[in-house]
């Protein structure tokens, strides 16, 4: 079962995985993270070529290439808005590197915790409202996941989060409007998650909505009886 966790930067997407991963462990849920299989299982399996054991970052791209050509229309929707931006290009690789990886390594009756994926990189592609048919258009051709986890977060308390966890100085918020835009831009991706989620329910993927400013015990418990509620559910069918 692969699960998304979605949301804008400074929601805490990998704080929630870290610990929801722990609490599904603690009730004897296989689970495992993708950045766990990119580590444990690279070039492991048997259908893996000689030339990519044992080597990172060859099997990463093997895998990018698996996911471009099972999601050539989603991939060629992606790359016409990239121009130049090589950075943009950079992650988009890794992200759909990733994600491959963890559909094609996951184990039988495995929840796979994935963090910084689909859904995130294609609303930073397109965050701005002008671009919201575009992002539509993409999420329609994207490969689908089991489990979406949506952090509802608001912008102002995003926005503070992320100049905190970067140490909070002027040179810090600089940066961080830089890279994300300021609080107001923060709020236009919140609106362009709106339209993603509705895209991905259209696939029939499960979204679950998280309040990110409650209680993350509270909210770990609840996701962890979810999430095993969800498996059971499907494994019976």
């Amino acid at each position: 079962m692969l699960i998304e966790i979605a949301g804008i930067p400074g929601s805490g997407k990998t704080t929630l995985q870290k610990r929801l991963a722990q609490e599904l462990r603690r009730r004897d849920a296989a689970v495992v993270t993708v950045s766990e299989i990119a580590n444990t299982r690279s070039g492991a399996d048997n259908t893996t070529p000689r030339y990519v054991k044992n080597h990172p970052h060859r099997e990463l791209l093997y895998h990018f290439t698996h996911f471009t050509t099972q999601n050539a229309e989603f991939f060629k929707k992606a790359q016409q808005t990239f121009g130049g931006k090589t950075t943009k290009k950079f992650l988009f690789f890794l992200v759909c590197g990733h994600f491959q990886m963890a559909r094609a390594l996951k184990k039988h009756n495995e929840m796979v915790l994935i963090d910084e994926a689909i859904l995130t990189h294609c609303v930073s592609i397109y965050p701005k409202r002008e671009q919201q048919s575009e992002l539509a258009d993409l999420l329609s051709c994207a490969p689908e996941v089991d489990v979406l986890i949506h952090l509802e977060t608001p912008a102002h308390v995003a926005f503070e989060r992320a100049i905190a966890r970067r140490g909070g100085t002027d040179i810090v918020h600089a940066g961080v409007v830089n890279k994300f835009g300021d609080e107001s831009a923060f709020a236009e991706r919140l609106d362009s998650f709106k339209v993603g989620i509705k895209s991905y329910k259209e696939h029939f993927t499960t979204v679950l909505n998280v309040d990110s400013t409650k209680s993350l015990d509270v909210t770990v418990d609840k996701l962890a009886c979810e999430l095993i509620a969800i498996q059971a559910k499907g494994s019976r069918i």
